[in-house]
């Protein structure tokens, strides 16, 4: 998902909790509808809003990535089918960490 808070971290101003974009809770129950989905992307720093975990709990069996970048960068026609790869970094016993994110595009 495409918020656009990328840019406002790309433009060093500073971090404001009441302007974080996250997932509603009606947002998060949708998608935890959908027993195939496997990955839940974002832009913004957190699914949840600041002090909750809410959207992390009905999501808990999918891979959450947050905070993903040049999302702008993929070609309109190609935002709804293109390839994901995620190369995670493992740590024993993490509950996250950071990951290299490629979209592959057909050109």
């Amino acid at each position: 998902m495409r918020t656009g808070y990328d840019k406002w971290i790309d433009m060093r101003k500073p971090r404001r909790y009441d302007l974080i974009p996250y997932l509603s809770a009606d947002a998060s129950w949708f998608l935890a509808r959908f027993k195939t989905l496997k990955v839940v992307g974002l832009d913004s720093i957190t699914i949840d809003p600041r002090g909750s975990h809410s959207s992390h709990q009905r999501l808990r069996n999918r891979m959450i990535l947050e905070s993903l970048v040049h999302l702008d960068e993929i070609p309109a026609k190609n935002r709804s089918g293109f390839d994901l790869q995620t190369v995670p970094i493992r740590i024993v016993g993490a509950t996250e960490g950071r990951v290299a994110a490629y979209a592959f595009i057909q050109m």
